[in-house]
Formats: C-alpha cells, sequence, structure tokens
C-alpha cells in the first residue's frame, strides 16, 4: 500500500478534479503489476495496473489507495473490470466519499466473493487527497494560503517594488505548488504593483487559472497577465458594478462575484463560482489583505509559510489586523511541518480557529 500511495503522487497536477490514484498487484508474493491515475479522462490506476501486469491477474491481491469507481464517468466503472479480472482479495486504504461510488464498490466485489479489506494507511490516503475530499463533501475547492516573508514578517519592503524575498530554491517550489492546484488568486494591487505571471516556469507541469479579485483597482492592460494569456486562463473576479470597466482586457475570463457590504469580494462567493467551474483548490498568493480576508473568514484549508534570513523593519506586513485580541484565541497550525528550501525556512500546516 505505501509503494500504491508513492506511485500515485506521479499524477498530481495531472488529473484534478479527479482524485490521486495508485495500485500495485501481489502474486505470490511478488508485484506483478502497478499503475497510477495518470491524467484526467484516461484510464484509472487499477486499470493500468492490470494492463501492466507480467500474468494473470486470478488469484492475485490488488492494493488500491481509493476504492474502485462504480459509476459511469469519462470512463466505465472499474470495479467491473476488478470482478471480472479475477482478483482474490482487494486492499482498499480509503472509501471513495464521491456519493456515486461511496462504498457500493466494496459491496458488489463481496457480494461477488472477493475478500476485500479496507483501512490500511487509511489516514496517508485521505490527507494524499485532501484536496478531492474537500471538494466531493463541501462541493468548495481546497484554500491553501502561501506566503513569503523575511524574518520580521514583511511581505515586501517600503519600495514597493516586486522583488522575491524567499531563494531561487523557494521559487521553484512554489512553482511546484501552483502546477498542483487549479488555480492561483491574488488581489488586485497586487497584480497592478508585483506584475506576475502566476505561470509554472521552474518546474515541469502545467499552468492553473490566474484569478485576479478586483476592487476600485484600475487594471492596465499590459500586465503580464494579460499579455501573456495566449491559454486563456487569466480570470477577473468583479463586483458587477466593475463588469463593464474590466472586461476589455484580452482574452480575459470575467465572473460577476457578489461583494461585501464594503464593497470587496464576497470570498464565499468567489469560491462557490470556482466550484462550479470545476476548480477544486486555489493558492492565494497575496497580498497582505487578500491573505487577512481570507483567514477572518476561515476559508483557509492549508498553510505554507516561508522565512528568509532577511530583516527589513519598515514594510508591507504578511497579515494585517486579524480581530484576535489574546493569544488564547490566535489561529493554532496543526500538523505541523517543517522544511528547507535554499536559506528558507519553510512551515506548513493546517489552521485551526479558537
Amino acid at each position: 500500500m505505501q509503494r500504491a500511495l508513492e506511485i500515485a503522487e506521479k499524477g498530481r497536477g495531472k488529473v484534478s478534479p479527479n482524485p490521486l490514484v495508485g495500485a500495485v498487484i501481489v502474486k505470490d508474493g511478488e508485484i506483478m503489476g502497478e499503475g497510477y491515475h495518470e491524467v484526467y479522462g484516461g484510464p484509472h490506476a487499477e486499470i493500468n495496473a492490470m494492463r501492466g501486469a507480467n500474468s494473470s491477474c486470478k488469484g492475485a491481491t490488488l492494493y488500491l489507495t481509493l476504492e474502485p469507481c462504480s459509476h459511469h464517468g469519462k470512463t466505465p466503472p472499474c470495479v467491473n473490470s476488478v470482478m471480472e479480472a479475477g482478483f482474490k482479495r482487494v486492499v482498499i486504504a480509503a472509501v471513495d466519499p464521491n456519493p456515486k461510488t461511496n462504498g457500493k464498490s466494496i459491496t458488489m466485489m463481496m457480494d461477488a466473493g472477493i475478500e476485500v479489506d479496507v483501512g490500511l494507511l487509511e489516514e496517508k490516503a485521505r490527507r494524499q487527497n485532501e484536496i478531492f475530499f474537500k471538494y466531493i463533501a463541501t462541493s468548495m475547492p481546497f484554500v491553501i494560503l502561501k506566503a513569503a516573508q523575511t524574518l520580521d514578517s514583511k511581505i515586501a519592503d517600503t519600495t514597493g517594488h516586486p522583488k522575491w524575498i524567499t531563494s531561487d530554491e523557494s521559487r521553484a517550489f512554489v512553482h511546484s505548488l501552483r502546477s498542483y492546484v487549479d488555480a492561483v488568486a491574488i488581489g488586485a494591487r497586487t497584480a497592478v504593483i508585483d506584475n506576475p505571471r502566476l505561470s509554472v516556469r521552474h518546474v515541469e507541469g502545467r499552468d492553473p487559472y490566474r484569478i485576479i479579485l478586483q476592487d476600485r483597482t484600475e487594471l492596465p492592460g499590459d500586465l503580464h497577465l494579460f499579455k501573456d494569456n495566449e491559454d486563456n486562463k487569466t480570470i477577473i473576479a468583479a463586483p458587477p458594478n466593475e463588469m463593464d470597466i474590466q472586461n476589455h482586457k484580452q482574452n480575459a475570463i470575467m465572473w460577476s462575484v457578489d461583494a461585501y457590504e464594503d464593497g470587496t469580494l464576497n470570498l464565499t462567493s468567489l469560491l462557490i463560482k470556482a466550484a462550479n467551474q470545476s476548480i477544486s483548490s486555489i493558492l492565494v498568493e497575496g497580498g497582505s489583505l487578500l491573505f487577512t480576508s481570507f483567514l477572518k473568514r476561515k476559508l483557509v484549508d492549508k498553510i505554507y509559510i516561508g522565512i528568509a534570513p532577511k530583516i527589513v523593519g519598515a514594510g508591507t506586513p504578511t497579515f494585517q489586523e486579524l480581530g484576535i485580541d489574546t493569544l488564547e484565541h490566535s489561529i493554532y497550525l496543526s500538523e505541523v511541518e517543517y522544511f528547507r528550501k535554499g536559506e528558507d525556512i519553510w512551515v506548513c500546516g493546517y489552521p485551526i480557529w479558537r
């Protein structure tokens, strides 16, 4: 099962909004085939494993990180192929949360006389597919907040000129994060000041959708997000009264999104809009006001903060006022991981509001 989880990772950034799935076939104590879900719309992991098997699967054991599907989607139900192959035993890490399957395949296989075991390395499997599990359960995207800051918690100096705070290694890591998610989101002011591309250039991978959250900031037509929009994946999310002002931008997709009373975009409405467009994950990259808004409204599922060994004193803080008065009410990160990228320290965890 550990091997199945490892090869499932090969599909990250390629199969969304489908889950990552790995499969390993074992017979007479030896691995005789393995496969993973390689591309959205393509064969699923168990089918690829069976096609790559070096002998008949009759009497073998199939290890799967997620329950096989039992419904028609982009491909036929995989559970039928599993039953026809003659497996003696199927070991599943996690039950598919999709209501179209959700235990149905397990029942079908057991009724067919296959021994089925469920729950081996379940937590690892669920964490691997945290995006899929949230998207299916809530019909909302999984939101990741990413910030790169100095030791004294600044994401920009006083000049306002765009400049990378963290190292080249951190930059490559951020590009890998972009390649894993469906969309990247920034505020309009950040789009103007930093003029980013929000593409994947330092690692192999697909470019995400690029969402600009419009406020009252005018977006020049010569921004990279518009000039380098050959893939037509730049989105302007604007209140209804801003639509006519911004809809002339080159090939930009326009989203009309409700606003709060203060005129800022309603982030919940934005996430619903994104989910309706099959965007299952969003990486929030800035700036400070947007970070703060997502945290205030408890809409963040995971946080990455990269800390460079630099001190600038004055500058733009990573977060603005969050309405937290005591440490007891601070946002706490659980399941924290620390790792290095070049000379930077990265902190990753899941926010808990208290």
